[in-house]
């Protein structure tokens, strides 16, 4: 697992910028192109992870069994895998993936959390699956927690660690001390997972190459949730320009792309909200949460941006409404200005 691979996320992180709602025909144009273009690494199905269509209370267009008979169907050359959340799935839901013909599973933890997984990860090797431990908000913690985090996961018998960048927090320089200590000390092979809201996606996954990581995420046209992911075909370009030649066929990325991706998401760009969560380190997962928080009267006197600035020098891991309050309590009774 030494050469550099692209995990295109296309069809699951993707799939929470467009409401979890590819369809069948999107699915399997999207994985035959892929597949033809030379992608050896796939990862599909709902957005948070095989489970979360019946408990996430966010219904996919298609159930978890669906998504992977056609990847069955469909993909003739590459590993296909899914994502799978404690918090969602199951044991069982392992087995159906197994048993499907998945060969790998992302198996994603918080990165004060990843005991969750330890499990898991054993029962997924059992299965006969590539295990990828998937570090989710790893820019929360320091260099040195990240790097035990790092050691804990490949001890439970992870194949692959990522580092999920999953607010778009990142630069380059502090991608590059994460990912080269991590491979520094950890004899295990190292991915990450960037997200785009300071518009440094492209930038932070050159620079985990740089620093070893040998597995980077992306999808077509940057689809994923918030302010999205590297685009496959861009980071394909670049790369051959690097001298680091995958053997893809970027002009059938690029067609894959203009077919099945843009019909699906028409307001590109980054919000001046998105850059906010990336600046301060804010899943966009959280916002719900700080919407409910805020009364009227807060609405009208606190500017939201403050808010999540505020709310992260404090928290950005566990997250809920009772700090969410407790902030904007002490922005109304202080004033809100953000020194």
């Amino acid at each position: 697992m030494d050469q550099l691979e692209i995990i295109d996320v296309t069809l699951r992180d993707g799939s929470n910028a467009i409401n979890f709602q590819f369809d069948q025909h999107s699915t399997k144009g999207i994985l035959k192109g892929l597949d033809e273009a030379g992608i050896r690494f796939i990862d599909l199905g709902h957005g948070l992870g095989i489970g979360a269509s019946e408990k996430s209370g966010k219904k996919a267009k298609l159930t978890d069994e669906a998504y992977h008979r056609i990847a069955r169907e469909t993909v003739k050359n590459a590993h296909w895998g899914v994502l799978f959340q404690p918090k969602f799935g199951a044991f069982d839901d392992i087995t159906k993936a197994a048993n499907q013909g998945a060969h790998f599973i992302r198996v994603a933890t918080e990165i004060d959390k990843v005991k969750l997984g330890k499990d898991f990860i054993a029962f997924a090797k059992e299965k006969g699956l590539q295990v990828h431990s998937c570090l989710m908000k790893a820019y929360a913690v320091d260099v040195e927690d990240y790097v035990e985090r790092v050691k804990e996961v490949a001890a439970f018998g992870a194949d692959i660690v990522v580092f999920m960048d999953s607010a778009g927090a990142m630069t380059p320089e502090l991608t590059k001390h994460a990912i080269g200590e991590a491979v520094e000390k950890v004899d295990i092979p190292h991915g990450f997972h960037a997200h785009n809201n300071l518009d440094l996606a492209i930038g932070n996954l050159i620079a985990a190459i740089e620093s070893g990581a040998t597995f980077i995420d992306c999808s077509l046209r940057g689809l994923g949730r918030s302010a999205g992911n590297g685009a496959t075909e861009i980071m394909t370009l670049i790369l051959k320009k690097m001298g680091k030649n995958l053997h893809l066929d970027w002009k059938k990325l690029q067609d894959t792309a203009a077919k099945y991706v843009d019909p699906l998401k028409k307001d590109w760009g980054i919000s001046n909200l998105e850059m906010i969560f990336g600046y301060a380190g804010f899943h966009s997962s959280f916002e719900p949460i700080v919407d409910s928080a805020l009364s009227d009267k807060a609405k009208a006197l606190i500017d939201k941006r403050d808010l999540i600035i505020k709310l992260c020098d404090r928290e950005q891991i566990n997250v809920n409404e009772k700090i969410a309050k407790e902030i904007i309590d002490e922005m109304m009774e202080y004033g809100n200005a953000v020194t």
